[in-house]
């Protein structure tokens, strides 16, 4: 009876585990199927995720596309993409700054992302073929009285007619030839066209952004006389409206591919002799070597870096012909803490092989010729910017130096620059370095490719009379007569005498001709490192997922 109760409870024991491991089997089956369950809902919600990002990122590469092409509008407000759709904003507080957010269904619950992108513009200065906001040393952009001159007529020295400068092709004075520019001219002053003098549109076959040549005078009066010519009446403006770049924010002296100081002070000790022009080059392995020259130069204020190549062809060169190839490399950015000099002893000029941006801590000299290799317009065109900063006080303010000095009074054969060349002071023609910033009779015009700008003025004297065995500058302004009445007339450009007859009759003109180079408006062929600020052209763009 006894063995038959044990064998009983035993019997109860086992069934009384067995359920227990029946009621666990089904507990954990349980929790595997909901942990399925749930492992799928969270792939595909990771799965729908992803896609509401691709889609905002699409609705990005719309807006920036967009902004490009000047079809903006108001945004874009839930375009369908793929299995969901987009809608992109302009953040109010920002305008540089645009959200898009990308949706997708899940049953019915919306997931979104949201990515935030910043657009970045070239500074407004460099939408201009010449540019002088007028404002160092003033309250705001009031400026200080100034025009931009152009004279001339269609007639070299020897009676030839031309349009715009002689070429030279030997050392001499070669003056005639009348101004024009092509492109828009924006200053903080007056512009005065006389004579044959012209501002005219850039050709129909090479003016994709329809540029039609405003004519801005922020901070004077506008004037042509009856032979001059110009595209349309000049924009009625006022003063103050000028945006400089932000140079600050540039940070050049960190954000560059060569701190050009830097890798001298760097192989100090493993210098070698430049040549003939003396100096010191880097080692010969450096990709630098073939570029950059160091020299101590008595005249300036600081080291001198000069941009050339280490062999130069001097063979039957005329200030023409005489161009030895210095390659730069493509979106490259050069930082010089020191002056910058485009001059030779050796050689008439230089050409350009690559997109580069070179900036100055001081300031920026061209002596001789610079032409691009390839002034073509796809990607791999040659391209130059040349940024003179000069010097800021502790507060922010200008201090000294950012001038762009066009044209060596003493040594210089420059007549031809491809270039876009900015001074965060003065731009300056054939002006002395040696401290007392006289100006010098050119040897002859100029031409540019590219542009000019100036945060201060653009000081480009050309007219020349004979004053005994030298010429001096001359000016054409306005004058008051003893009777109180006022006139426009010739007078010395330092003194202010009137000249006389003879010496009028005399007068040497050195044309100017200025050719804006729209590539610059257009991202695909901008360089690398060129000022940013609040202009109209993007130059680039970075974004974030919020």
């Amino acid at each position: 009876m006894k063995a038959m109760m044990g064998d009983r409870n035993k019997e109860g024991a086992i069934l009384g585990i067995v359920l227990i491991v029946m009621l666990a089997i089904s507990i954990i089956g349980l929790s595997l199927f909901s942990f399925g369950r749930h492992s799928s809902r969270e792939a595909i919600y990771e799965l729908k995720s992803a896609q509401a990002f691709w889609i905002a990122e699409a609705g990005i590469r719309r807006c920036v596309s967009s902004l490009y092409a000047e079809t903006w509008g108001s945004g874009f407000n839930e375009v369908a993409f793929g299995e969901g759709t987009y809608s992109v904003v302009q953040d109010d507080a920002d305008s540089d700054m645009y959200l898009s957010t990308g949706t997708v269904m899940m049953g019915d619950q919306p997931i979104s992302r949201q990515v935030r992108v910043r657009m970045e513009y070239i500074a407004e200065s460099f939408e201009d073929a010449v540019y002088s906001a007028n404002i160092r040393g003033q309250v705001g952009n009031s400026g200080t009285e100034w025009s931009l001159k152009m004279h001339g007529t269609k007639k070299d020295k020897y009676g030839n007619f031309i349009e715009g400068p002689p070429v030279p092709n030997n050392r001499g004075n070669f003056w005639g030839g009348n101004d024009i520019v092509s492109g828009n001219v924006n200053v903080n002053g007056g512009v005065r066209l006389y004579d044959e003098s012209a501002i005219e549109k850039l050709p129909a076959d090479d003016n994709p952004y329809e540029i039609a040549s405003d004519i801005e005078c922020h901070f004077g009066e506008f004037y042509a006389d009856g032979t001059a010519s110009y595209p349309r009446e000049p924009i009625p403006t006022t003063p103050g409206s000028f945006n400089p770049p932000d140079l600050d924010a540039m940070d050049y002296s960190h954000n560059n591919d060569w701190d050009v100081a830097a890798e001298f002070a760097k192989f100090s000790g493993n210098l070698v002799a430049a040549g003939n022009d003396g100096g010191y080059r880097l080692p010969p392995t450096h990709a630098l070597h073939d570029v950059v020259v160091l020299r101590n130069n008595g005249d300036t204020e600081g080291v001198d870096y000069y941009f050339e190549p280490k062999s130069m062809s001097t063979s039957g060169e005329t200030p023409a012909t005489g161009k030895s190839l210095i390659t730069l490399g493509d979106d490259v950015t050069y930082y010089v803490d020191g002056h910058v000099w485009f001059r030779s002893t050796s050689t008439y000029g230089f050409v350009i092989d690559g997109q580069s941006t070179i900036v100055s801590s001081k300031d920026i000299h061209i002596g001789d010729n610079i032409m691009y290799q390839d002034r073509g317009r796809d990607s791999d065109s040659d391209m130059l910017a040349l940024v003179a900063l000069g010097e800021l006080t502790s507060a922010g303010e200008y201090d000294k130096h950012g001038d762009v000095y066009f044209g060596d009074p003493d040594t210089g054969t420059l007549y031809l620059c491809d270039a876009f060349m900015f001074a965060n002071n003065n731009f300056l023609y054939n002006t002395s370095i040696d401290g007392d910033s006289s100006k010098q009779q050119p040897e002859s015009g100029f031409k540019v490719y590219g542009n000019f700008m100036a945060m201060n003025q653009v000081v480009v004297k050309r007219d020349w009379y004979p004053a005994g065995n030298s010429y001096k500058p001359a000016e054409f302004v306005e004058v008051i007569n003893s009777d109180g009445t006022t006139e426009w007339a010739w007078v010395d450009a330092d003194s202010g005498t009137r000249l006389t007859e003879d010496q009028q009759n005399g007068i040497r003109h050195y044309a100017m001709e200025v050719n804006y180079d729209d590539r610059i408006r257009d991202i695909a062929t901008q360089m690398s490192g060129l000022p940013q600020g609040q202009g109209s052209f993007i130059a680039g763009y970075t974004w974030e997922e919020l």
